[in-house]
């Protein structure tokens, strides 16, 4: 992050922000969109005070002496960034907001995504000499800690699956479902995740990866630092990925996209992949990334299908939706929804596109209004 914002920032949190201040972070944010998520983290943090300090105290010392030697962005002493030195004189409460944006920035979502769970039956954890294992069940979410420092958010009815780190020369995971990274840095020991559709290699950085058995898409979301995709069935061809980046695979018909084709072979391969790079979606009313909001507890999709929004609630409501004419999965919805329950959020929908649904147990039928 760059010197001033870091400064500004921690300015705003404190709310000892001047105008013309204030001004030129709204300008740096028009430049970047990718602080909002960054401010919007420790807004939500500074708010609830839920940067916590008490969890590992040696490692926050470090990260406070490093503060003061001016690292992360954030100078201490008689600097003042990039405007040249002079006597400063900042408040308590500015070193308490700049304590935060700094441990945001070394924590990130430690706190602020903490999904608690209801009971030990909702996360599934099964450890061997051969490979660890980790699973959610639809309707729930958690998060854990690998050996080498790396968190890893995972969403609802998925499943991570690794072997201990300390002998290895890369870090190496399996995903089924979607998760979100946040890796330790270490460039001569590289993080690969595989899942059914991608390979992902990184060193350190923050990113999100989507790719459930059963769905079409996969799509891997990166927020800091750097990543390489390859798809899994062509390992030749990579995808180098920057910051507010994602790739998305999509399976496709070799029948259905091939002229030809389907003649030529009666049983079309539905796994062959289209893929592309896109932005990442940012909402308009909270700033929030869309790809990464349910690890703010939120429901969020942005012109998608109503098949792809289908997938989403079937795993964060924990039932099964089924349609009953092929051509309502092609409707397009965007929305967000945190607190809703299933029949409010589908209730909504219907504003948006004419739709009837029934419930039968824990199965919805979409069927035409």
């Amino acid at each position: 992050m760059n010197n001033r914002v870091a400064y500004l920032i921690s300015k705003r949190l404190s709310a000892e922000i001047s105008e013309n201040e204030s001004r030129e972070l709204n300008d740096w944010l028009a430049n970047d969109p990718s602080l909002f998520e960054t401010i919007n983290l420790l807004e939500i943090a500074w708010k609830n005070q839920d940067v916590s300090f008490e969890r590992d105290e040696a490692r926050v010392k470090k990260l406070m002496e490093r503060l003061r030697l001016g690292e992360y962005g954030i100078h201490a002493g008689n600097d003042l960034p990039e405007q040249g030195r002079k006597p400063l004189i900042l408040s308590l409460k500015w070193w308490a907001a700049a304590a935060a944006v700094l441990a945001v920035l070394a924590f990130s979502f430690w706190k602020i995504a903490d999904f608690s769970l209801k009971s030990e039956e909702k996360v599934m954890v099964k450890k061997g000499q051969e490979q660890n294992q980790v699973a959610t069940r639809p309707g729930n979410r958690t998060h854990i800690e690998l050996k080498d420092g790396t968190r890893v958010w995972l969403n609802a009815d998925s499943k991570l699956t690794y072997k201990d780190f300390d002998n290895n020369a890369t870090r190496e995971v399996s995903l089924e479902g979607e998760a979100f990274f946040e890796i330790e840095s270490n460039p001569d020991r590289p993080f690969i995740i595989k899942t059914e559709k991608a390979r992902i290699k990184v060193t350190g950085t923050t990113l999100n990866v989507r790719d459930y058995p059963g769905e079409r898409k996969a799509e891997t979301s990166l927020l800091t630092g750097k990543a390489e995709v390859y798809e899994a069935e062509a390992p030749d061809k990579v995808y180098y990925l920057k910051p507010n980046e994602k790739v998305v695979f999509t399976e496709k018909s070799s029948g259905a996209d091939i002229p030809g084709a389907l003649a030529a072979n009666p049983s079309p391969k539905p796994n062959l992949l289209k893929s592309e790079i896109t932005p990442l979606k940012v909402d308009a009313i909270d700033n929030l990334l869309i790809e990464t909001a349910w690890v703010h507890d939120q429901l969020a999709f942005f012109d998608e299908s109503f098949r792809e929004v289908a997938d989403k609630m079937e795993k964060w409501y924990g039932v099964n939706i089924v349609f009953a004419y092929e051509e309502l999965e092609d409707l397009r919805f965007s929305g967000k929804f945190k607190d809703e329950s299933l029949t409010d959020a589908l209730t909504a929908l219907q504003f948006a596109s004419p739709f009837q649904f029934e419930t039968k147990n824990k199965t919805i039928i979409i069927t035409k209004k």
